[in-house]
């Protein structure tokens, strides 16, 4: 009887799931964003910095609504070379961070001639690789002044594609279009 029993349940189960993917629906989403991006990198006193910025504006719309924001990442990358005759004293800290925007916090020029990042701070965080017993140390956070400006300086590039995939349950096809263009950043990354 058991085992007639399970029978039935998956028998059950199965019908289910056959019958919620015979009720699908199309959904269409469609999604568009803006971005600029800068990197820089500075030695002062033997400590190697590597700071990565990351500005961007999306718009999302699909039958619920949609959705649109911008936002800032900042990631720092330190390495104190320490002395340099020996690599196995060098110490390495990673930072990351993240801040939503406000409305015209971030601007990108018509045809991507020009970017303008407000001045926003950005709490970042170290990022603790712990392997051991005991409790993880707390990371160390400190929060940086992102004030950036970018300038292009290439031609504008362009790029496009689509996907489609089918399958017995479901099916999806998705296309892009991408263009980007060269540019100088300027302006201050400080934690002061």
């Amino acid at each position: 009887m058991r085992i007639k029993f399970l029978a039935l349940l998956l028998a059950m189960a199965g019908f289910f799931v056959y019958g919620g993917h015979a009720e699908a629906k199309s959904l269409t989403t469609n999604t568009s964003s803006t971005g600029a991006d800068a990197s820089f990198f500075t030695v002062i006193d033997g400590l190697e910095t590597y700071t990565y910025v990351s500005a961007s504006d999306f718009t999302t719309k699909d039958p619920y609504g949609g959705s649109s924001g911008s936002s800032v990442w900042v990631g720092i990358f330190m390495v104190d070379v320490g002395d340099p005759e020996n690599y196995e004293d060098d110490t390495f800290r990673d930072f990351f961070g993240y801040a939503d925007l406000g409305a015209g916090d971030f601007v990108v020029g018509k045809g991507l001639s020009s970017a303008a990042l407000q001045p926003v701070d950005v709490e970042v965080c170290e990022a603790i690789y712990y392997e051991g017993d005991g409790t993880p140390p707390e990371p160390e956070c400190f929060s940086v002044n992102v004030d950036l400006v970018w300038g292009s300086a290439g031609d504008l590039s362009k790029d496009w594609g689509n996907s489609h995939h089918r399958d017995p349950v479901c099916s999806s096809d998705s296309s892009f279009v991408s263009k980007s263009r060269g540019a100088v950043a300027t302006g201050d990354v400080s934690d002061g």
